[in-house]
C-alpha cells in the first residue's frame, strides 16, 4: 500500500507544480511592461488632481460672476436714493417743580462725641 501511495503523491505534487509554474510565467511581466503600467496610472491619477482642480476653479469663478451680477442688478434697480430720515426737533424743557420736604436734614456724624 506504502509503495503505491508515495508514487501517487509524488505525481499529484508534480502535476500540482507545473500547474502553478504555468500562471506564474503568465503573469511575470517584463520590465518594461510593468514601467508601463505604473507611468500610466501616474498619468491617470495626474488627469485627475488637474480635473478636479480646473473644476474648483471653475466653480469659483462662476461663483464670482454670479455675484457680480447680482450686485449690478441691485445698483441698476436702485433709482431713488434712500436719504436719511430729518433729525427730530429737541423737546421743551419740563417745568422744574420744588419738591415740598417736610422732613429735616439731619447730619451724617455727630459732633457731640
Amino acid at each position: 500500500m506504502k509503495r503505491i501511495l508515495f508514487p501517487l503523491a509524488l505525481c499529484a505534487l508534480l502535476v500540482l507544480n507545473m500547474g502553478f509554474q504555468k500562471k506564474e510565467k503568465k503573469t511575470e511581466l517584463s520590465f518594461q511592461q510593468r514601467l508601463d503600467m505604473e507611468l500610466a496610472k501616474k498619468v491617470q491619477k495626474l488627469k485627475q488632481d488637474k480635473y478636479k482642480e480646473c473644476q474648483i476653479q471653475l466653480l469659483e469663478r462662476a461663483n464670482q460672476i454670479a455675484d457680480s451680477t447680482l450686485l449690478a442688478e441691485a445698483r441698476a434697480l436702485k433709482t431713488v436714493p434712500v436719504d436719511k430720515p430729518p433729525k427730530p426737533e429737541k423737546p421743551e424743557q419740563p417745568e422744574l417743580m420744588a419738591v415740598q420736604d417736610s422732613t429735616e436734614v439731619a447730619p451724617f456724624f455727630d459732633e457731640g462725641q
